[in-house]
């Protein structure tokens, strides 16, 4: 057991990079030896796991088997791409600098643009910096993970993102070197090299990006990576792609992987600026010394470990409890707590609710290509003061994200408001050295507070950012309290996730390749298990075995969507019928009626009217033979739904009577409380439509929408041209 004893040896820290170290592996995929107990350490214990983790990322790469942060390949290949960024700002005409990526990625990607578009305009020149998320910015706040495996939806973002542009200079963000989304992207770079410049930023070498054929596509990432490194001798196109060891969490790249690559692509960007508007020459040892602050940084925030380690606790306590952690940010420190919530439902398996981040100003302070995202992407305070803090409890832990350079007088304004409320709450801030023009403010602050973490730091150093030296603190400090509040709600195994969703092809092999691992059984096997799981089938059909990856990801993405979409619209009715675990099987009967309906085009009303007519019916399911059925189905749908078109009225009468017949002995055990009733088998054969519909795909009907619309102008558009879109994708 990993205790208050736990200390971390030199040959932990290496061991990794033995070529015998699971060398079935890719770096980004392998479990970190410094973390294999993490699932029974306390929370002092796993911070100090995770500390030696991200010290990692700054390794000696001499005599290494990988080139490292620091190697010197890997400064002289952000030299030159810095260099390429500066010719961009001094002449910015028809340019643009294009950062993209999926998940994690993806957000780095929207933060990092932000954050220099934001110095650009204070020194009153024009935005060159722009960001591509796969799924859009709904995909800032939530997992959108279908896109990821769509290279021609990443083609056409990117035309629409550079149109009219004459010269992009494109960073594609792929942590395993793996997203296809990218993938696509970079292969449609290296077919008009007169206008793209193509940059891959990741975390493997070379050999281990993936190299399965991406559906639709003759091309593998690893085959687009052998392309790019023959261009690379010729700066024609750059990979930046230092190992950072394994993360703490195996695969978990939203912590080291979002970190490098927050350092990385900042140092560039900084040498890149102080050049243009400094007169300061782009160096590889200036640029040494930007990492050396990066550093820096984690000294100072991990200096600071039992602070966290307590907050990691009370996080912890809170979600065994059944409770909920909040993050209230102030200023650009907010953006950080909504990514990091974000991020926990896909990598933990998390409720919606558990984990949530709420930003001073909303949208307006986020100021996102898309700007406000719907009721259901509610992130400003506002929200939480009407959407949270009247039902907030004792078992809420609620934390103050904020700097002294900021509001801190609004933070101690709404510190008030939530004490009122709960005791449970939190502050960290960030203060200049000798700054004491907040003090009184902050004492009023630590008042209210159970706890107050403060970060202290000297005047930065000529070249970078302060503000960017908190936000990387910030990130280190809120990935340490999300991941070890689920390591303590026992969302972990050793250092493995074992509640996530399989909902790309990423996952889907991530899932096989753990159930393997902790099985010991060969990997047909472990694929076998994990499809039966996902259809919720007992046998493989012939349909199921020969289907792809990406067809199995819309399985379990449809799986996904049904677990939380029962609970959502069950709200919506009351359920005085049952009031045992039959209510369970009641409310998905209606959940699944309702879907039928949606995916089959019928209108709005008619599927609210689908709905109560199931729900209706399933108490009624406990007596009556297969005519009367069949009669009782005919009365409903004639009382309920009586201007329904005959197609649609077929269609629904037939997936209700199958549905009834094929389960009735299940559901007359269920309705009538026979517990001892056998039940041979349980398989629901579900007609799918002819043509995949938005729900059936697991995507949300507006996002498949907008999707669907951008394809078809940007294939328009393309055609009048001459080009096809896609590239090498078919």
């Amino acid at each position: 057991m990993a205790g208050s004893d736990w200390t971390c040896t030199l040959s932990a820290m290496h061991e990794w990079e033995s070529p015998d170290y699971e060398p079935s592996l890719p770096v980004s995929e392998k479990s970190n030896p410094l973390t294999r107990d993490i699932d029974q350490a306390s929370a002092n214990c796993i911070v100090r796991m995770l500390q030696a983790c991200d010290a990692q990322m700054f390794q000696d790469g001499t005599g290494a088997t990988y080139q490292r942060l620091l190697s010197e390949q890997v400064v002289e290949t952000l030299t030159e791409v810095a260099k390429k960024v500066e010719h961009i700002l001094k002449d910015p005409r028809d340019s643009l600098i294009v950062l993209s990526g999926c998940g994690t990625s993806g957000r780095l990607a929207f933060l990092i643009a932000s954050a220099f578009n934001r110095a650009l305009k204070e020194l009153d020149q024009s935005s060159v910096y722009s960001y591509i998320i796969a799924g859009g910015d709904r995909a800032l706040l939530s997992s959108q993970e279908a896109p990821e495996d769509d290279p021609e939806l990443g083609v056409l973002s990117l035309q629409k993102v550079c149109e009219g542009q004459k010269r992009v200079l494109f960073i594609g963000i792929s942590c395993g070197l793996s997203a296809p989304f990218v993938a696509g992207q970079l292969d449609f770079c290296l077919q008009h090299p007169e206008v793209y410049t193509p940059v891959l930023v990741g975390f493997n070498p070379t050999h281990q990006a993936r190299d399965e054929r991406i559906p639709g596509c003759t091309f593998t990432f690893r085959s687009v990576v052998q392309r790019m490194q023959e261009l690379a001798t010729h700066e024609k196109a750059f990979l930046i792609n230092p190992a950072v060891g394994p993360e703490a969490i195996s695969g978990s790249s939203r912590m080291k992987g979002g970190s490098a690559t927050k350092i990385l692509l900042e140092v560039v960007m900084s040498a890149a600026h102080a050049a243009t508007f400094a007169d300061t020459p782009v160096t590889a040892m200036g640029l040494l010394q930007h990492m050396g602050a990066y550093e820096k940084t984690l000294e100072i925030t991990y200096a600071q470990r039992e602070g966290i380690g307590a907050l990691l606790e009370a996080a912890g306590q809170s979600l065994r409890r059944g409770g909920r952690v909040c993050y209230l940010g102030w200023g650009f420190l907010g953006t950080l707590g909504l990514i990091d919530a974000s991020e926990c439902v896909p990598t933990f398996g998390a409720g919606c609710e558990d984990v949530r981040g709420f930003i001073s100003g909303g949208y307006r302070e986020l100021n996102n290509n898309e700007g406000p995202l719907g009721p259901d992407f509610c992130v400003a305070h506002e929200d939480f003061l009407r959407l949270v803090l009247p039902s907030l409890e004792d078992r809420d832990a609620i934390l103050l994200i904020y700097t002294h350079s900021g509001d801190v007088s609004g933070v101690a304004e709404l510190a008030r408001t939530v004490r009122g409320k709960t005791s449970n709450l939190h502050a960290v801030y960030h203060r200049v050295d000798g700054d004491t023009a907040a003090a009184e403010q902050q004492d009023d602050i630590n008042k209210l507070c159970l706890s107050s973490l403060k970060f202290t730091w000297p005047s930065p150093a000529s070249g970078i950012s302060l503000h960017m030296q908190w936000e990387l603190s910030t990130k280190l400090l809120l990935n340490a309290v999300s991941t070890g509040a689920h390591v303590l709600k026992g969302k972990i195994y050793q250092n493995h996730m074992v509640d996530l969703q399989v909902t790309n092809s990423k996952l889907y092999r991530r899932a096989t390749r753990l159930l393997q691992k902790l099985s010991g059984c060969p990997e047909t096997r472990c694929e076998e298990a994990l499809l039966k799981a996902v259809y919720r089938v007992d046998e493989l059909t012939a349909d199921i075995a020969s289907s792809d990856v990406s067809a199995h990801a819309r399985a379990a993405r449809s799986g996904t969507k049904r677990e939380a979409g029962v609970p959502r619209l069950s709200r919506h009715f009351s359920w005085p019928e049952f009031c045992d675990e039959r209510r369970c099987f009641h409310q998905e009967f209606v959940y699944d009626a309702a879907m039928f309906a949606a995916a089959r085009g019928f209108p709005w009303p008619a599927v609210i009217r689908v709905a109560a007519v199931a729900k209706g019916i399933f108490p009624r399911l406990d007596g009556p033979d297969v005519p009367r059925l069949s009669s009782l189905l005919r009365d409903a749908l004639s009382q309920c739904l009586p201007n329904l078109t005959p197609v649609h009225r077929h269609e629904l009468t037939r997936f209700l009577a199958g549905a009834c017949v094929a389960r009735r002995r299940l559901f007359q055990a269920v309705v009538g409380g026979a517990a001892n009733t056998s039940v041979a088998q349980l398989h629901l054969e579900v007609e799918l439509p002819p043509a995949p519909c938005p729900l059936a795909q697991g995507t949300d009907l507006r996002e498949w929408e907008h999707q669907d619309q951008l394809k078809s102008m940007l294939r328009q558009k393309e055609e009048v041209k001459g080009h096809p879109v896609g590239g090498q994708c078919s």
